[in-house]
């Protein structure tokens, strides 16, 4: 029993240590906005010239698209833009820390010139010295650099260095000296005005925060002797302290590299046409729960992303336990470290919890309980043939191989294209399953392999076949000569007789959901159905300290409470009260505004009427509220109010974006299954993945339930379901093909032998479809409100792709295999004949020849 108790050991250990080390995974967890509390910043623009002149339409929109350009190059994975009327927009985003949100806040309305100088202001300003040129970030050794290219060295050799070198020299006195004198070291600027100046700098706060970086002459050139671009390190030792080797942790080397990514996104920044104003920022509340709870340490809160989670593992277990008895140990043992072990490293790059994460978990999750329950399939099947325990665990290994390197490939191929294509929340989905892909391979492959030849070369464990979920009663007798009469619960059915049927009717609900996209695109209606809590206009009162409006109450009491539109009351949300510091005429002016936030469309034009039964105001809602502001104050400077309709310009994930990764995913993976199992079988697979997606989302485009794009995450994991199913029918078809009497016509076989590959396979189809199946509906139960639909399209979609891989795919496979039959794709290249050899001719000697025994020697 030693075999056993070492497979019961290693079991357990594993568990241990994944229990021992989970806080440890908690409190490395990152989450964006879905999963924890983010902010809002708010701008205002107004004209370079003119600030009183009105913002044309539409110049709003151009802005927010800057925006959103620079939240995509800044790898901000959830986000939402919101223009208020002419001249606001909103953005709401989650980040880690103070630091990130501080340099978002900055990078969104950075608007600089940039001009390099000395102290003595001898300059180089805009395009100067940096026509064209981007900035980027290298590497020598752990330290990023941040490298600009010049346009004009040879004024920046002959003027610059030369005057920050005369500093130098002038400072020492001529004299050699360790350091360089501060006052020598080049200076960049952004948006440098007259008068601005390295030491007024020192003592004034404002005009240092113009200064980006700067360099030491002595050691500022990237390329030694071309003498084109200048570096700047950032200083690692900032952030952490080195070990005994100088080598220095790797949290310190990432935030190092935020820093440095930070500044060559300020520097290649675009122009804005507009100046931007940064007005204020307020805490929102995470889009969906937050899962983290921040004390002492972080811990995971009670949370019905957990609940679900929870519920979720203990069934797979249980049911995983009932089907494979001794084997779901190992299965178990190996998806739990595979999930762990990939979060962990997903941890360590920095990578945030999001919807796009927990899709992922749930892929990584199928992936490595398929692995384990074709391992399982294959091992049985052996023993149903008569094999020992053994002999049956040799087989099933050598035959479960290729089949889990697919898997991996194919899970790699889609995670690399999604990250490239798929959009910034995406890359977290991508990331996270290129890692469990591996770790599939370390622990599914390889580990479970280790495990199940302990327990299949333990002697005492021979006789007891039900531990494997085998019925010993079907087990042939090889020394009787007994036939192999039990390949599944389900091999006798025929899948693909009902394939014209589902055919024709999957072809129908693609139809309609292609009409449906259509229509909703010509109406300009959003795809997807809209939350009915989104905020569709806000009204801003804005006033300075002097002014008698001090309160939100004093704005709900005194001014809503008598005010009616289109002769109903206001119908507002909430009102929220935020602070602006000015400098005015060198003098500082605090500002507050009161943010009436309603899900009602208000424009400023609509009828309405003030009344508090001393004062009486009619016109427009916008006039009405101007009336009742100025009686407050009487005094334009002091406080004022404005309408602004609300529009969401952009959101992520963008269903543009998402729709090109799964298609670019599914793509590269089709390449890599054409090249295993050929060109019939990779049209079939193709055919079920796009069908089973669009259906998933024509779900959405009927139901028009209100959800997020987040949503359409749902496509990713039924395609990619679809793939694995594909996979696992195609590698059962291609070994029963080899194991088939050579010599017979191979389309012909194939014909044969495909629908009993469906059939054969249908019990791992059952439980592997049924447990997402299942994983989806307890998502959609137990989990948070805002993922429901996410889930609903999981639950619909994983249905959709049993039913369709049952039916159709083999059908299919074989339509285009005699298609590619009838042209000859297939032929051969005819092979060289071989040269025929003159019989040996055996010397006749008297000597007697040696007599051969056959067997004797064997």
């Amino acid at each position: 029993m030693r075999r056993l108790i070492t497979y019961i050991a290693i079991a357990s250990g594993l568990v241990l240590g994944m229990a021992l080390n989970f806080m440890g995974v908690v409190q490395t967890t990152r989450g964006n906005l879905e999963f924890a509390n983010g902010r809002e910043f708010v701008y205002r623009l107004t004209d370079k010239e003119d600030v009183d002149a009105l913002i044309p339409a539409g110049d709003v929109e151009l802005i927010a698209a800057t925006m959103e350009e620079r939240l995509e190059t800044a790898l901000v994975t959830k986000y939402e833009i919101e223009t208020e009327g002419r001249d606001q927009i909103r953005v709401t985003l989650g980040e880690n820390n103070d630091t990130a949100y501080a340099r978002i806040r900055t990078y969104l309305n950075f608007d600089g010139e940039f001009s390099i100088c000395t102290s003595t202001d001898v300059c180089a300003v805009g395009d100067e010295m940096f026509a064209g040129v981007t900035a980027r970030v290298d590497y020598k050794g752990q330290y990023p650099h941040i490298v600009i290219p010049l346009s004009n060295p040879t004024y920046f050799i002959d003027q610059i260095v030369a005057e920050a070198q005369r500093i130098d020299e002038e400072a020492s006195g001529g004299e050699p000296t360790e350091q360089i004198n501060e006052a020598s070291y080049i200076l960049l600027w952004a948006n440098r005005l007259e008068g601005d100046s390295y030491e007024e700098s020192l003592t004034n706060q404002k005009v240092a925060e113009k200064l980006i970086m700067k360099f030491n002459y002595t050691s500022l050139w990237w390329d030694e002797e071309a003498k084109t671009e200048i570096t700047a390190a950032i200083d690692l030792s900032r952030y952490s302290t080195p070990d005994e080797n100088n080598i220095f942790p790797t949290s310190a080397v990432a935030q190092a590299n935020e820093t440095a990514f930070h500044f060559v996104n300020l520097f290649n920044a675009s122009p804005l046409a507009y100046d931007v104003e940064f007005l204020f920022e307020a805490p929102v509340s995470a889009s969906i729960e937050n899962v983290l709870s921040y004390g002492l340490n972080i811990g995971l809160s009670w949370s019905n992303t957990l609940l679900a989670s929870i519920v979720v593992s203990l069934i797979v277990i249980g049911i995983v336990a009932y089907f494979y008895r001794l084997l779901a140990v190992g299965i178990v043992t190996a998806s739990a470290a595979s999930i762990f072990t990939t979060s962990y490293a997903f941890n360590l790059l920095g990578m945030q919890l999001s919807s796009a994460t927990i899709i992922a978990m749930l892929v990584i999750g199928v992936l490595t309980l398929l692995g384990g329950i074709l391992y399982a399939h294959k091992l049985r099947n052996e023993i149903y043939r008569g094999r020992s325990l053994k002999k049956a665990n040799l087989e099933a290994s050598r035959k479960v191989t290729w089949p889990l390197i697919d898997l991996s490939i194919v899970t790699l191929l889609v995670g690399l294209l999604t990250y490239i294509l798929g959009g910034n929340l995406v890359r977290n989905f991508s990331v996270y399953i290129m890692l469990g892909a591996i770790a599939n391979l370390i622990f599914v492959l390889a580990g479970l392999k280790g495990m199940n030849w302990l327990i299949t070369n333990e002697p005492e464990l021979n006789d007891k076949l039900s531990l494997f979920a085998v019925d010993a009663k079907k087990v042939p007798n090889t020394l009787n000569e007994e036939k192999q009469t039990y390949f599944g619960r389900f091999a006798h059915l025929n899948y693909g007789k009902k394939a014209a049927r589902v055919g024709i009717a999957s072809g129908l609900v693609t139809l309609l959901g292609v009409a449906l996209t259509i229509f909703l695109s010509v109406t300009s209606q959003p795809l997807l159905g809209t939350p009915v809590t989104n905020i569709h206009s806000r009204i801003y009162f804005e006033v300075t300290e002097r002014s008698d409006i001090e309160s939100a109450g004093y704005v709900e009491d005194n001014i809503l409470e008598y005010l009616t539109i289109d002769g109903e009351a206001l119908s507002f949300d909430e009102i929220t009260r935020h602070e602006l510091t000015r400098l005015e005429d060198e003098v500082e002016v605090n500002y507050f505004f009161y943010v009436v936030s309603s899900t009602n469309d208000y424009v400023g034009t609509e009828d309405a009427v003030y009344d508090d039964g001393v004062n009486n105001y009619t016109g427009t809602l916008e006039e009405v509220l101007g009336n009742v502001v100025y009686g407050i104050d009487a005094d334009e400077t002091v406080s004022m109010v404005s309408v602004h309709q609300v529009a969401v310009i952009s959101s992520q994930p963008n269903l543009g974006q998402l729709a090109l990764g799964l298609l670019a995913g599914i793509g590269a993976a089709l390449l890599y299954i054409a090249v295993r199992y050929f060109i019939a079988r990779t049209i079939a697979a193709f055919s079920i993945a796009v069908l089973s997606s669009a259906m998933t989302m024509t779900f959405f485009l009927i139901t028009r339930m209100p959800t997020l794009n987040i949503a359409g995450l749902s496509m990713y994991l039924v395609a990619l379901v679809s793939l694995f199913l594909a996979i696992v029918i195609f590698s059962k078809e291609k070994e029963m093909m080899a194991e088939a009497p050579k010599g017979d016509d191979p389309l012909a076989t194939r014909l044969e032998l495909a629908p009993k590959a469906v059939s054969t396979s249908a019990s791992i189809i059952y439980v592997v479809g049924g447990l997402m199946f299942y994983a989806g509906l307890n998502f959609f139960g137990f989990g948070p409100s805002p993922m429901s639909p996410l889930f609903a399209g999981v639950t619909v979609g994983v249905g959709i792709v049993l039913i369709l891989t049952l039916s159709l795919l083999s059908p299919i496979s074989i339509f285009f295999a005699k298609i590619f039959a009838k042209w000859n794709l297939n032929a051969k290249l005819p092979r060289r004949k071989p040269r025929r050899h003159q019989a040996k001719v055996e010397p006749k000697s008297a000597e007697p020849s040696e007599a051969i025994f056959i067997g004797i020697n064997d």
